[in-house]
């Protein structure tokens, strides 16, 4: 079953149109903040266009949603955005609804909604933890698996999707309004099924929304109206972490790749080896494949031979390489040992002639000492010898 929700006097097709008033084509004149009268998981598809912002208890008209819903029920929701000043201001406005609305909606932190739409949060988990819950069990599930925004004409062109967001979040009167597509969860889903269902999808809408995009995808470029440079710091700090993000999935995904590389090449020799067992097992091997397998087992050994020989050259150079550190160590200690003996000679030497000057030094008293002894011999012979020579005159003198 189909239903749209306050469908008003435009029922969207194909569905069961739910108002309080009797409108042209209204199939049930009901007010949805009244229980519905509708069993348990019989619904199929949820249209609320412009509807649940007059919800008197929005929490309560979620929870009878999430009642009547199946499992992957798809609830398509526009509403007005409430950073704008006639809707904060508009008494028929009972609810606000802004980026941050559908994390009230779900305890899961699982999202595939781009970080660049609730930039500007002191809560970085996706899920509030505000939700109700009754035995640890949460009230209502929906995931958010689309979002779009409709912004005023004057933001329409000359904008990427990062700055409207900042935008957005940040100033007045930038968009008018937004459109969610929930998902229905009632049963175990995993973030992959999720991301699945946004690809593959083709999530309805109303003939409103189809027609505002068109017209405003073909309005011309015009100048901004506003500057962003108080807000660079915030763009380039979200530029990196998109390029961060980018890079570390690229690492991952080689990873992963490399892995089940390695691990298909690993399953298929054990399968290989599983093959081979059963088949010796059950003599199905002819003889033919016998000489292969004989084959293979002497190339094995002449491989094993090749690397025996291999390590032993190995070995030798090793060993080589360690009596050529030997003989190093051997001249590095004669050199050691020659140095020694150079210095304990250059000490002898320095000795000898230290021994030399000092004598060199005390050979001029030496001498004078020996001059001074043997000019007094000389002074002291001179008289004897004039005695012995009057002696000998004497006693030729005598013998004449």
């Amino acid at each position: 079953m189909r239903i749209d929700l306050g469908c008003g006097a435009h029922k969207f097709h194909d569905s069961y149109g739910i108002d309080r008033i009797a409108y042209p084509g209204v199939d049930l004149v009901h007010d949805f903040n009244e229980r519905l009268p509708m069993k348990d998981h019989s619904v199929s598809f949820v249209m609320a266009s412009h509807s649940l912002e007059y919800a008197d208890n929005l929490m309560e008209v979620m929870k009878e949603l999430y009642r009547v819903c199946r499992h992957k029920t798809i609830i398509c929701m526009v509403v007005p955005y409430a950073h704008v000043s006639n809707h904060m201001v508009n008494p028929q406005f009972k609810q606000l609804f802004n980026e941050h609305s559908p994390r009230y909606w779900t305890t899961s932190p699982d999202r595939i909604l781009n970080e660049d739409e609730y930039i500007i949060s002191q809560n970085m988990s996706w899920s509030a933890p505000e939700i109700e819950a009754e035995n640890e069990q949460p009230l209502i599930d929906f995931r958010l698996i689309r979002m779009e925004f409709f912004y005023f004409p004057a933001y329409n062109s000359g904008f990427d999707q990062q700055e409207l967001s900042l935008l957005r979040q940040s100033q007045l009167n930038v968009a008018n309004q937004m459109m969610m597509h929930l998902l229905v969860v009632k049963q175990p889903i995993t973030q992959a099924e999720l991301q699945q269902i946004n690809d593959s999808e083709k999530f309805e809408e109303p003939d409103v929304i189809t027609e505002l995009r068109e017209t405003s995808a073909a309005k011309e470029n015009k100048e901004r109206l506003f500057y962003l440079d108080h807000m660079q710091p915030i763009i380039r700090q979200q530029t990196k972490k998109k390029v961060d993000k980018k890079v570390v999935a690229k690492k991952t995904n080689a990873k992963k790749m490399d892995n089940k590389k390695t691990n298909a090449k690993k399953n298929d020799l054990k399968k290989t080896d599983a093959r081979n067992t059963d088949a010796l097992n059950e003599d199905i091997l002819d003889p033919d494949t016998m000489n292969i397998d004989n084959l293979n087992t002497e190339t094995v050994n002449t491989d094993t031979k090749q690397t025996d020989t291999k390590n032993k050259d190995i070995k030798d150079t090793d060993n080589k390489d360690a009596d050529i550190k030997d003989s190093e160590v051997m001249r590095s200690a004669a050199k050691k040992t020659d140095t020694k003996l150079t210095n304990t000679k250059i000490t002898d030497m320095k000795k000898t002639v230290t021994k030399n000057t000092a004598r060199a030094k005390t050979m001029p008293k030496q001498q004078s000492a020996l001059t001074s002894k043997i000019n007094n011999n000389k002074k002291a012979e001179a008289p004897l010898k004039k005695k012995s020579h009057r002696s000998l005159k004497a006693n030729n003198t005598r013998s004449v």
